[in-house]
């Protein structure tokens, strides 16, 4: 969606920005008690995150950084869960702590992106996220194409967002919104038969509140490819699920 994963992914920024990601925890040395009762903190607060407990993390991760105010880590993911309660001013503080303190923490700059976007700057979010997928080759995360494709679509690169959606799909095939994204730029170009494909694919994958979204494309794959039946069968399927619907002008 998908928010930028912004948050939940049914925005055209992943824009999430709709599934949570778990944070991947990797301990640090403990080089004093100091540093391994920080540590604690952290990884307590990342837990209450992926339940989306976002305020007590919050204060798990103020104490953290009380303990050891270096902790990169820990003003990173204060930052993310900043964002998730709309406090944007903050989070830019905190995303820009961490980037200062650590300036390979690629999830620091996609955090610092979904704050650009939120503020309109799509430039500054675009290249916070190509900065995340470079510093990330290794292993990258596909939302940083989802949403770094979700930004230059609505910037009117076309040509950009479906190498991006495209990569994202080569690292998570299953995901339905890389799908359904793809597909409406797919649709709106005229590659009909693509979009169809991606339309379906969409649709195997979903999630129930989803549906919406992807069997109303593929009801219009099906109109252009002249099968009205199969049409009508997946607008009326369409019509009775709720599901974001994001333009393809």
């Amino acid at each position: 969606m998908p928010h930028i994963s912004f948050t939940k992914r049914a925005t055209s920024w992943s824009l999430g920005s709709l599934i949570v990601i778990a944070t991947v925890v990797a301990p640090l040395p403990a080089h004093s008690a100091a540093d391994a009762t920080a540590q604690k903190l952290f990884e307590s607060g990342v837990q209450l995150k992926n339940k989306r407990q976002f305020r007590p993390a919050i204060n798990l991760f103020t104490q953290a950084i009380a303990v050891n105010p270096n902790f990169a880590q820990a003003y990173r993911s204060r930052a993310s869960c900043l964002i998730e309660i709309d406090n944007f001013d903050q989070a830019m503080t905190d995303a820009n702590k961490a980037i200062s303190l650590d300036p390979k923490l690629a999830f620091a700059y996609s955090d610092r992106a979904k704050i650009y976007n939120e503020r309109g700057k799509h430039k500054e979010a675009i290249a916070d996220l190509t900065r995340a997928i470079e510093l990330s080759k290794d292993k990258p995360m596909y939302t940083f194409y989802q949403d770094r494709g979700s930004l230059l679509k609505e910037s009117g690169d076309d040509k950009g967002a479906l190498a991006d959606f495209t990569s994202g799909l080569k690292l998570n095939p299953k995901d339905c919104w890389l799908h359904y994204f793809r597909a409406c730029i797919y649709y709106k170009h005229g590659n009909y038969k693509d979009a169809l494909a991606d339309a379906s694919e969409a649709i195997r994958t979903q999630t129930a509140d989803e549906k919406g979204a992807f069997y109303q494309m593929r009801a219009k794959c099906y109109d252009k490819l002249g099968q009205p039946a199969l049409a009508k069968k997946d607008r009326d399927t369409a019509d009775a699920a709720v599901g974001f619907v994001w333009g393809e002008k």
